[in-house]
């Protein structure tokens, strides 16, 4: 990521048990793998503990279930019309999810690291 570039977020919101068709792959994974083939240099997809969406049904983790329902959050930061681009490209599969796009600096960033 170069100094000039106009860098973006990209967060996506979706739940664990989100697929890509019935039966199909889930969809943070194919998300995580479009961004990677995108050339996006890191991504991260969070795991959260509790959350509700739009139907306002409370998901919370439980030990008498296996799969809860529970919110995800994926962050890839990359230059900012890459990434609009590639939201545009992703929009059949995000059709239940909430997708954000906001302009950010960076002040501090690792060399190399993973």
């Amino acid at each position: 990521m170069g100094a000039s570039q106009h860098l973006a977020l990209l967060r996506i919101y979706l739940n664990e048990d989100d697929h890509t068709g019935l039966g199909g792959p889930s969809l943070s994974g194919v998300l995580m793998e479009r961004l990677k083939e995108a050339g996006v240099p890191g991504a991260t997809l969070y795991r959260g503990v509790m959350g509700y969406g739009s139907h306002q049904q409370m998901h919370a983790t439980s030990l008498l279930r296996l799969s809860e329902h529970l919110p995800l959050m994926l962050e890839a930061i990359h230059d900012e019309s890459q990434l609009r681009q590639l939201a545009l490209d992703l929009q059949p599969l995000l059709e239940g999810c909430l997708v954000l796009l906001q302009p950010v600096e960076i002040i501090h960033q690792p060399l190399n690291q993973d």
